[in-house]
C-alpha cells in the first residue's frame, strides 16, 4: 500500500520517504494526519472512493476513436 493525499476525490500526491527513513521521520504529523492508504497501483490523478471497503481506484473509461468521415464523399 502507498500513502497518499486526497484532494477533491482524486489522488493529489503520493508520499514517499527518503531511502533509509520512515514516513514519520520525513513528514510532520499534521501532514500524515491528512493521508490515506491506497493500492500500490494508484497514481496521482486517479479517483479515490473512501466509501469502498478497500480503497478503489476508478480507471477512466476508454475513449472510443471517432469514425473517420469525409465531407462531400458520395
Amino acid at each position: 500500500m502507498k500513502t497518499a493525499r486526497i484532494n477533491e476525490g482524486k489522488i493529489a500526491e503520493i508520499l514517499l520517504p527518503i531511502p533509509g527513513f520512515t514516513l514519520d521521520q520525513c513528514f510532520h504529523p499534521s501532514i500524515l494526519a491528512g493521508t490515506v492508504q491506497v493500492p500500490d497501483a494508484a497514481q496521482v490523478g486517479d479517483n479515490y472512493d473512501p466509501t469502498a471497503t478497500d480503497p478503489v481506484i476508478e480507471e477512466p473509461a476508454p475513449v472510443e476513436p471517432a469514425a473517420d468521415t469525409v465531407e462531400g464523399a458520395a
